[in-house]
């Protein structure tokens, strides 16, 4: 899986360590006595004050903070890849590095949803919601080949972030076997199978691969220089033709 001290705080230290000194130098003072009052004097009893209501605490009203829609310019990289007995038959990347789930993960932060499968459209639908809080408008879906636990999960993600408004890009990992070839068919696979659908990310500017300015989906490959740039121009050339 892949996974200062601020100025408040100096500024309470400082207030501390002063108190801290101040205390020293009292300490260091003699005494200074008090002298009793004179016999004429009659000695008087302090008067307790009346007691006063409590003063009640004013009501806070939390004000709502609108964050506004998702925007395309955000992207959050997502992992469709975990599993669990009871919806995919076995743990499924849960258990990466020798761990062995449910109370010991192979995770950096315990999810507050446990040990979810990416096949639940209920956990889908909760992680869209928790990606629109934060403004996200595109998650780049780990992908790793045709057939693979998580190409078959693939249809749920979109429908999920299209419902939610969500564009899904595909991320292309390094899966055995992958050629120049193989990300051209997967482009073209996924264009076809996904093109037309409201849940898939589309960018209107030219790339390095082409200068074409019409919206498209977007694919992300990881570790491109994995293959031979040449060859994949040549698959990206072909898609057009």
């Amino acid at each position: 899986m892949r996974r200062r001290i601020p100025n408040l705080a100096i500024l309470v230290v400082a207030v501390a360590l002063a108190g801290i000194a101040g205390g020293v130098a009292l300490s260091a003072c003699a005494p200074v006595p008090i002298p009793s009052p004179p016999p004429s004097f009659a000695t008087v009893s302090p008067t307790r004050s009346p007691t006063l209501p409590p003063t009640e605490a004013p009501t806070v009203v939390p004000t709502p903070i609108d964050v506004g829609p998702p925007s395309s310019r955000v992207t959050a990289f997502y992992y469709g890849w975990y599993g669990t007995p009871s919806i995919d038959g076995r743990w499924r990347h849960w258990a990466q590095g020798g761990h062995t789930p449910p109370e010991d993960l192979g995770a950096a932060f315990e999810p507050a949803l446990g040990p979810y499968s990416s096949h639940d459209p209920i956990v889908l639908g909760r992680h869209m919601q928790e990606l629109l809080a934060a403004r996200v408008g595109t998650i780049a879906v780990s992908w790793w080949g045709p057939g693979s636990f998580d190409d078959l999960g693939l249809p749920a993600i979109v429908e999920a972030a299209g419902s939610a408004g969500i564009g899904v890009a595909l991320h292309i990992e390094p899966y055995k076997g992958r050629t120049a070839a193989s990300i051209g068919r997967d482009i073209r696979a996924f264009v076809e199978r996904y093109g037309d659908s409201p849940g898939i990310a589309r960018a209107a500017r030219a790339t390095k691969f082409g200068t074409s300015v019409a919206p498209r989906p977007v694919v992300y490959v990881y570790l491109p220089r994995e293959v031979d740039e040449a060859g994949l121009r040549h698959a990206i050339d072909e898609l057009r033709g």
